[in-house]
């Protein structure tokens, strides 16, 4: 689904449907998602420090940044370290 279809449909439950309620709370599980991936994202740039990628480390050919399975596998990693 595209923008245009996305916020198309968006407008006919807010003006039509009455379901402004529910729609608020997908668009809010969805910020919040969001929020989350971009915690996670900073979280495992700032314990690299100053590192740079030219490609990401996990194969996947993504350049200049690391992809988000990259930085679920390395969290994973640490949740299981001792200490």
């Amino acid at each position: 689904m595209n923008a245009k279809r996305l916020n198309e449909s968006h407008r006919r439950l807010f003006i039509n449907g009455g379901l402004d309620i529910l729609l608020w709370g997908v668009q809010k599980a969805e910020r919040q998602f969001a929020e989350a991936r971009e915690e996670r994202r900073a979280q495992f740039f700032a314990s690299l420090k100053d590192a740079r990628f030219e490609v990401c480390p996990c194969g996947c050919g993504l350049k200049g940044d690391v992809c988000d399975s990259h930085i679920a596998i390395v969290n994973a990693q640490n949740e299981q370290l001792p200490f």
